[in-house]
């Protein structure tokens, strides 16, 4: 048996077992959170003491000495003697239990920015407020020290994204970013400086607004306009602005754009889309997100980790923390603040009242204005409680709202109704390949288009994944923001025929 904590947006001790099976331990918040704090301190371990002012704070020193004997009682009665030792009045973890923020910081640490990210599903630390000041500014230092290791991270990657042969693919990394760390002026100035790259002014637009509103009590106006004013002229003059050519799935596109028409009409919409893995599913949802904010629409991105199966409410809680941050909700719902309450319920007896709090919340957000939820690889999150969510906004649907999940042929869901991909020709390959590079269509060649096509099967994933293979063993190369062969064309389609064979 294997255990793990979950400390956002929810608190929450999972036990998991040899056949993969997941299931919540309800030995209570505190001694959860005192796991955390042994967790955090590592070998050393942390003094009774520590624990009691931490936790008890305010209480007399006989209720605080109890309290703390029974949450360690109920600890070694859940999860076996051996996981937490006392020596010499001082509390250690005897085996270990995995906590979420924890293995964050070590990703982190070893430069594993994509599975850092992989392991939070919501601003660090926002479910261990239990206790009184002295565990505040706890939450307070670690909550600043990885939030600045997260940014630091950040900006690492962006710039090895940038020099590198598809910058792009940085995009949803920072879309996840943003689930943690909320808006924040470096995390928008990454995104920006991504937009530009692409060529992208729906999202350019959209981020320089939130940008805006962010600082409009900072007194930088004049340094940030400036900044906006350079970046757009830097995606402007890009030789004919996007040029990414057509869409690889256009009939699939239309149909999206279809239903969110008629969600900025006013009325409701759920549509899936469904197909196999690297057939361009992610693609197509960015791309739909790019027209909706173009339009002046809201979007919310969830991407499912394959860490979330097992889990009942995940995709709730990722939808709720994702919705929080829609601006004027709270004053839409009054209940607003008890929605993560409720979820937690919905973890521990799935999915109890979880769904309506969540159809409450969308209808909050939606009444605001238009807005488009996508989850991307949505089989992922539990499929019983996604399809009761799916089914609840068909019943009763919500006025304004688009919601379109990717999922596979076998997930389960086919009463909801859904658009098919498949793979794609030698012309959606030259429209993947133009969004890669930032190019025209015709300086990619034929032969290589042709080739490329070939060799993954007409799967804009793969095919994506060729070009930075060949980018990696030194056949292309970008310099001044376009690819160049950098060896004879022959010599990259061998490379290419031998690396897919």
């Amino acid at each position: 048996m294997r255990f793990r904590i979950v400390t956002s947006p929810s608190l929450a001790l999972l036990s998991t077992s040899d056949d993969g099976a997941e299931v919540v331990v309800p030995v209570g918040v505190k001694p959860t959170v005192l796991l955390v704090l042994l967790s955090a301190a590592g070998p050393q371990g942390i003094s009774r003491r520590a624990v009691r002012n931490l936790l008890w704070e305010g209480s007399s020193e006989a209720n605080a000495s109890n309290s703390l004997r029974q949450s360690v009682f109920r600890i070694r009665r859940a999860l076996g003697a051996d996981h937490l030792r006392d020596v010499n009045g001082r509390l250690f973890l005897g085996a270990v239990v995995r906590v979420d923020l924890v293995d964050m910081e070590r990703r982190l640490e070893a430069g594993r920015l994509s599975e850092a990210l992989d392991v939070l599903g919501g601003p660090i630390g926002s479910a261990l407020d239990v206790a009184g000041s002295g565990l505040k500014a706890w939450i307070l230092e670690l909550r600043t020290r990885l939030e600045r290791r997260l940014l630091d991270a950040l900006v690492r990657g962006w710039s090895d994204a940038a020099r590198g042969p598809v910058p792009g693919l940085f995009a949803p990394i920072l879309i996840r970013a943003s689930q943690v760390l909320g808006d924040t002026p470096e995390l928008l100035w990454m995104q920006l400086e991504v937009a530009t790259t692409l060529r992208d002014g729906g999202a350019f637009d959209q981020l320089a607004r939130r940008l805006d509103a962010l600082d409009s009590q900072g007194g930088g106006a004049a340094a940030i306009t400036d900044r906006l004013r350079m970046l757009r002229q830097r995606m402007e003059a890009g030789e004919g602005g996007r040029t990414i050519g057509e869409p690889i799935h256009p009939h699939a596109l239309q149909a999206l754009e279809c239903a969110w028409r008629g969600a900025r009409a006013g009325r409701a919409s759920v549509v899936s889309i469904i197909g196999a893995p690297g057939t361009g599913r992610s693609w197509l949802l960015r791309e739909l997100g790019r027209r909706c904010l173009a339009d002046g629409g809201r979007t919310v991105p969830l991407v499912a980790l394959a860490s979330s199966a097992g889990i009942p409410s995940a995709c709730l809680r990722d939808l709720t923390v994702a919705l929080e941050w829609c601006r004027g909700a709270a004053g839409v719902l009054p209940d607003f603040s008890n929605t993560i309450d409720r979820l937690y319920e919905g973890v521990l007896h799935p999915p109890s009242d979880a769904v309506p709090a969540v159809h409450d919340l969308l209808t909050a957000v939606a009444a605001e204005g238009p807005l488009l939820v996508t989850l991307d690889d949505a089989h992922h999150y539990d499929v019983r409680v996604l399809a009761r969510l799916l089914r609840t906004l068909r019943e009763t649907p919500v006025a304004g709202l688009l919601v379109v999940p990717v999922l596979h042929t076998s997930a389960g869901l086919e009463e909801t109704p859904s658009t098919g991909i498949g793979h794609v020709g030698p012309d959606g390959i030259r429209t993947l390949l133009g969004a890669m590079a930032r190019l025209p269509r015709a300086e990619w060649v034929t032969p290589l288009v042709e080739a490329l096509h070939r060799s993954s099967g007409g799967r804009p994933g793969p095919a994506a994944q060729a070009v930075v293979r060949l980018h990696d063993a030194g056949h292309l190369r970008v310099t001044d923001d376009r690819w160049i062969l950098a060896s004879p064309l022959w010599a990259v389609l061998s490379a290419l025929t031998s690396t897919a064979a």
